[in-house]
């Protein structure tokens, strides 16, 4: 490279970004990797850290690491390669173990690629935690693996299960550093019971002295906790007479999503592979048996239901409607891990534990019956969901709920409007999937499932079968979801 050419693209950090942007573009020629921009920052952001770049935790300066190639999760091995062809990265020969070795080609690459310093950025206080129960797990193992060196215990504990939710950069913890969590959670769960004796027991000698009322009254006792206690005797009580296709909400007004009494029964997941326009990650087709009626929302969960929970202090996110609308209209924009404070605030509110569908669940409901590619049929008709291409006053934009006719179960939106989150990790296909209904669930893996297409998706994402994934961190103004309970 001439000098001239040097200065014209930015000196170093333009040097780098142009070596970023010619791997990506190679990248289009490559079918291991997404196309979409942003999924394959997603998986960069994977094979970079904590592998090849982390946090000094001295200095809390970027600092460069070795790791082998073995390491770099797989998903993401395709665009390390190309890097490496942009001398951005270099790799080596282990003479220990000859093993193939990766690091970043220059410090420089820590100091001025923006896109590094800002995931770095987000993730430092992440990998000082990785940092920390790596040092501690070094000071138990050193003393014997005596519980007084147990130091991540209450609010540091629960820190480490932040850590734990990051696949990518829980799969640096070793053995040791595991042993070692499973030692501290166990040591807390000791210290819990022991402080909860102790509150059961002042609790009993308070409560002989004055009565319930009194003790609300003066503010010993929650009163969301006493709402959740009384509706959840009422629930309770309800599910033993509960008949399928009945709709009841757990708590009064409109805060709490109607619910739909779904049947039991079997069905074939999946498409064969004649169904028109069908991908691969949609076989084999398998038999799945649903044992238990279970309640599903009618709707997708909408501004209004999630703003309750933002107005209790119990959602920390209130996502933006883009000027769409809130209302009544599917919440969007929300990551899977968003989701999970609102089902705690819902389970707090009815004394009912709440949870997102299982991918099973979910196609057992979307069909509703059917074995057709869609509810309605065997071909795709108009208007009968919101899509790009629906040709319904909606298109490109959210509908309120309860726009579309109703699936055979009562259930609306299981076609577009938005894509649905659901519990399960991503799969490349149905080998090996659980043949009972339940979530299939791989914890080191970070992409989650979504079903059901939306307003900005084609048609064919509209079939019972479709399947999307992606990260279970990311924001979309097309992504939202809806909930499901278990019976009694």
């Amino acid at each position: 490279m001439k000098v001239t050419h040097y200065e014209q693209l930015g000196r170093i950090k333009g040097s780098i970004e142009a070596a970023v942007a010619t791997a990506f573009k190679k990248a289009d020629a490559e079918e291991r990797v997404p196309h979409d921009r942003d999924a394959r920052l997603t998986l960069l952001r994977r094979g970079l850290i904590p592998w090849l770049a982390g946090i000094d935790p001295d200095t809390k300066a970027p600092r460069r690491r070795v790791a082998r190639l073995s390491e770099i999760p797989p998903e993401a091995r395709p665009l390390i390669d190309l890097l490496v062809e942009q001398r951005l990265l270099s790799t080596d020969l282990a003479k220990d173990t000859g093993e193939i070795t990766i690091e970043p080609a220059h410090e420089a690459l820590l100091r001025q690629w923006g896109l590094l310093q800002g995931w770095l950025s987000d993730d430092a206080g992440l990998l000082a935690i990785l940092d920390g129960i790596k040092r501690a797990a070094r000071d138990w193992a050193a003393n014997n693996k005596a519980s007084s060196w147990l130091a991540h215990i209450g609010k540091r504990l629960r820190n480490s299960d932040r850590l734990l939710a990051r696949a990518d950069l829980a799969a640096n913890l070793e053995p040791t550093d595991k042993e070692y969590l499973v030692a501290c959670q166990q040591q807390d769960r000791a210290d819990r019971r022991r402080k909860y004796r102790t509150t059961a027991i002042l609790s009993f000698l308070a409560l002989s002295v004055v009565s319930v009322a009194g003790l609300a009254y003066a503010g010993f006792l929650n009163p969301t906790y006493l709402e959740g206690l009384a509706n959840g005797i009422k629930s309770r009580m309800r599910d033993a007479t509960l008949q399928v296709g009945d709709i009841i909400r757990d708590c009064g007004g409109d805060v709490c999503p109607e619910m739909v009494m779904l049947p039991a029964g079997e069905f074939l997941m999946g498409s064969s592979e004649a169904e028109p326009e069908r991908d691969d990650d949609e076989g084999p087709q398998h038999k799945v048996t649903i044992s238990r009626p279970f309640l599903v929302s009618k709707y997708e969960v909408t501004f209004a239901e999630w703003d309750a929970c933002v107005a209790a202090a119990a959602c920390s996110y209130r996502p933006d409607d883009e000027k769409k609308g809130r209302g009544k209209n599917p919440v969007a924009s929300v990551s899977w891990r968003d989701i999970r404070q609102y089902l705690e605030w819902l389970a707090k509110k009815t004394g009912r534990a709440y949870r997102l569908l299982s991918e099973a669940e979910w196609e057992y409901a979307a069909r509703a019956g059917t074995t057709t590619p869609y509810y309605w049929g065997k071909d795709f008709e108009v208007r009968h969901a919101n899509c790009d291409g629906c040709q319904s006053e909606w298109d490109w934009q959210l509908a309120p709920a309860g726009s579309f006719s109703p699936n055979p179960w009562g259930l609306h939106d299981m076609s577009g409007n938005v894509y649905e989150w659901v519990e399960d990790t991503w799969h490349e296909n149905y080998v090996g999937a659980p043949a009972d209904g339940s979530a299939w669930v791989d914890t080191e893996n970070h992409f989650r499932v979504l079903r059901g297409g939306s307003w900005g998706a084609r048609p064919n994402s509209l079939r019972s079968s479709s399947r999307l994934r992606d990260d279970q961190d990311v924001r979309v103004f097309n992504y939202g979801f809806r909930i499901a309970r278990s019976v009694n």
